[in-house]
């Protein structure tokens, strides 16, 4: 055979494509582990440029970003991919969902202080509610019973033998007291109402308290939510408090006779972005607060709004009882007669009224019985519950005889109006300021008033003597 023209070099210098790919693979690797042994040496030996190092670590940290902003925009497309079409925000399928909501809360209106969020307390309680009731059952299960007589027979020793009972007698008796303990119950949590306020709805109180026991049985003690809580899913709390408002929106909305459609609708998808809108109030809520807790209470622009309101409304039910005698009704112009109040860190429960110093209890009762007045001479049923709502107390407690801004006492009150003990306090300079005038009876003016507002107080037929011409006293 002939071989001249065989050229061995050629054969080896033409390998096959796989074995090309796989030298070059290989010198691939090479070349990158070569790189990484050098890069540590330089690392070793402190001679690599520290502006590598850095142009490195901000190449790592561009990538990085880029995922985080890639993993982003896509969670947002699958959101949008997933979610279902929600109704506009004021549609009126939206709005009856958020007015019962409200409803259910005691928010009057807009601008009505959204209630505190649970506390550590309260959120312990609801998670270990299932927990709690079952100890409660066991704890009642091993009582001793005087009815199912002893579990074991006892020698003359004193020491116990085996029990006197059958298993049979003793499932018996187990199950007896199961049945004695379903049929007493256990005790609920206890649940803070929130006030009652007018719904631009038809929804009765009473929906209103079914509402409030399906928390109850829950082991929520109130119907608040997480505020801060980024969504649904974000919070349990605020997911158990959504789905029980649903609950108990929809058994609502089903004896009104709309469409029956609705309720096919994404109704979690409208609490969650109600939930956003609130999220944002109830920051600039807390942000208030802690500007208005900075600063004394005096002063406040809402605190004198209010008390120029509830000014307003004791001269005016002054006026309709005794309209001929206003040396009585133009003592309640004076803002200055209304009492400051402390706003209650849980703005579901009243506030505490803050009895000034210089006024007297007789002029205090008077002022409070108008009150009384000025909400049964308002007809209408909004505005009624407003003024309710503004005239709520709760704790009510006497001005400190230390503080540094103590209320002012207004002048040429008559001299029933001032407190005795504050007149006595005074100075003779001080008290020329006040010049109080001649007291003008303000018993007589207080018994007057209850007649009015208090059935059965006393005798309506009688004269009242407050109710005539007085003049106005220098």
């Amino acid at each position: 055979m002939d071989h001249e023209n065989d050229d061995p070099m050629e054969i080896s210098d033409s390998p096959s494509d796989s074995d090309s790919s796989t030298c070059k693979a290989t010198h691939i690797q090479s070349v990158k582990v070569v790189v990484k042994v050098t890069i540590s040496c330089l690392l070793a030996s402190n001679e690599i440029d520290p502006e590598l190092l850095e142009s490195k670590a901000e190449l790592k940290e561009k990538r990085r970003r880029v995922k985080q902003r890639a993993k982003k925009d896509q969670d947002q497309i699958l959101k949008i991919a997933t979610s279902r079409p929600l109704p506009h925000p004021t549609s009126s399928l939206s709005c009856s969902v958020t007015r019962f909501i409200k409803f259910m809360m005691g928010l009057n209106n807009a601008n009505s202080t959204l209630p505190a969020p649970p506390s550590d307390d309260e959120v312990s309680a609801w998670t270990n509610h299932i927990a709690n009731r079952e100890a409660q059952v066991a704890n009642k299960l091993s009582a001793p019973s005087k009815s199912n007589g002893p579990a074991a027979c006892v020698s003359t020793t004193g020491a116990e033998t085996a029990p006197c009972l059958s298993r049979s007698s003793m499932n018996f008796l187990r199950s007896q007291k199961l049945g004695k303990i379903r049929n007493q119950g256990l005790a609920l949590v206890k649940f803070t109402s929130s006030p009652d306020v007018l719904s631009d709805q038809p929804i009765s109180f009473q929906t209103k308290r079914m509402c409030e026991k399906a928390f109850q049985l829950k082991g929520i003690s109130r119907i608040t939510f997480e505020w801060n809580a980024r969504s649904l899913a974000a919070s349990r709390w605020n997911n158990t408090t959504a789905l029980v408002l649903i609950e108990s929106w929809s058994s609502w909305y089903k004896t009104q006779m709309i469409n029956p459609k609705h309720l096919e609708e994404d109704i979690q998808g409208i609490i969650e972005r109600w939930l956003r809108t609130m999220r944002g109030i109830y920051r600039k809520q807390i942000d208030s607060k802690e500007r208005v807790e900075a600063r004394s209470p005096r002063g406040l622009p809402q605190h004198l709004k209010d008390r120029k309101k509830i000014s307003e409304r004791r001269y005016a039910a002054a006026k309709a009882i005794f309209p001929k005698n206003s040396s009585f009704t133009i003592l309640f112009k004076d803002v200055r007669t209304v009492s400051d109040y402390e706003d209650n860190v849980n703005a579901t429960l009243p506030r505490t009224r803050i009895i000034p110093q210089w006024r007297s209890q007789i002029f205090t009762k008077v002022a409070h019985q108008l009150d009384e007045a000025a909400k049964q001479l308002e007809r209408d049923r909004r505005k009624r519950a407003n003024l309710t709502n503004l005239l709520r107390r709760g704790g009510i407690k006497d001005e400190a005889g230390e503080a540094e801004d103590l209320m002012e006492a207004p002048e040429r009150f008559p001299a029933d109006c001032y407190n005795q003990a504050y007149l006595d306090g005074l100075t003779s300079l001080e008290r020329s300021h006040l010049k109080p005038k001649a007291a003008i009876g303000l018993e007589n003016f207080f018994d007057s008033v209850c007649k009015k507002t208090t059935n059965g107080h006393m005798n309506t037929d009688e004269p009242t003597v407050a109710n005539t011409r007085a003049s106005v006293q220098n």
